[in-house]
């Protein structure tokens, strides 16, 4: 499936459940969602309190997400919001690419059971909250490539446990990645 808009300033899409997903990929079946695409939108919340994530993936492959605004830049009355910004739980071979996380979450991107992540030119701030974390992977998360990485603002810029007591996330790749938290 591929979701794609002309570019980030023209395309947006707006979420008023607070707490609901924007995009929300899962089979329903716990078999494998195979090659989505969601390029040249934003994605946003009406609330200035949501807790959703903005994009969801349960078991998703040969995912790219592309020149993706995740937040309002001109709604200035977002201070904080919970959730994610994206949550990835199982997959492999997935992208994120030329985006920017615009509102403050409590995690801008989560991994967990990820085979190849591949992050490029991505741009990330959040709040002065230290509880914030800019990237955060987890067990089974294996080959993260992370190039030109900006983590602005929050506790953590890059964050690795093993919640589910599997294997510690490894081959770890980072060029140029900044992290320049509180």
């Amino acid at each position: 499936s591929t979701f794609s808009g002309k570019n980030r300033a023209t395309v947006k899409i707006i979420q008023q459940d607070a707490a609901a997903a924007i995009f929300d990929i899962d089979s329903g079946t716990g078999a494998a969602v195979n090659q989505t695409t969601l390029r040249g939108m934003e994605l946003s919340y009406e609330s200035t309190s949501a807790t959703g994530t903005a994009l969801d993936c349960k078991n998703c492959w040969r995912v790219y997400v592309q020149s993706m605004g995740f937040g309002d830049n001109a709604n200035p009355a977002i201070t904080k919001m919970g959730g994610y910004g994206i949550k990835a739980d199982g997959g492999g071979q997935f992208n994120i690419i030329e985006s920017v996380f615009s509102y403050p979450v409590d995690t801008a991107i989560y991994a967990v059971e990820i085979g190849d992540l591949m992050m490029a030119d991505l741009e990330v701030n959040l709040s002065s909250n230290p509880t914030d974390i800019g990237i955060h992977l987890d067990t089974n998360v294996g080959g993260a490539y992370m190039t030109n990485i900006n983590v602005n603002g929050g506790g953590t810029g890059l964050l690795t446990t093993n919640s589910r007591n599997g294997v510690p996330p490894n081959y770890l790749y980072l060029t140029n990645f900044l992290a320049d938290t509180q």
